[in-house]
């Protein structure tokens, strides 16, 4: 009996390692994406600053997705909305920072992490928004 507890959660273990490895193959891929279209970018702040102001953009993006949700809100949901971003800002900088430190002179790092986390943050939100009872 505990064999098979121990092989059913190593298996459970196996399955949501591989499934973390597809995610961040997928974030690898659109960041490249990111990449690719700053390549050719005549900028004088070149590749970086191409990708800096997308990653800008996506923040943008997920404070007029905010907006657009807490306008539909009882109050009580907007509290609970604002609180949630001020949380995840917070562990957007923290864990940035974490991960920044095993690379502290790519600033590529710092610009996948960011863009990384807000992109799930905005499906998280317009996921959520589906959900909500709206007065």
């Amino acid at each position: 009996m505990k064999v098979a507890i121990v092989v059913a959660l190593l298996a459970g273990l196996a399955c949501t390692s591989a499934a973390q490895a597809v995610d961040r193959a997928a974030d690898a891929a659109d960041f490249r994406g990111y990449v690719d279209a700053c390549k050719d970018d005549t900028d004088e702040r070149g590749v970086e600053g191409c990708i800096a102001d997308q990653v800008d953009s996506q923040v943008s993006y997920l404070g007029d997705i905010l907006s657009e949700t807490a306008g539909g809100l009882t109050a009580e949901q907007r509290t609970l909305l604002e609180a949630s971003q001020r949380a995840f800002e917070a562990y957007r900088k923290s864990a940035c920072l974490y991960q920044v430190a095993a690379a502290p002179a790519d600033k590529r790092a710092e610009m996948f992490c960011v863009l990384r986390l807000t992109n799930q943050r905005i499906a998280d939100v317009l996921e959520g928004a589906d959900y909500l009872v709206h007065d």
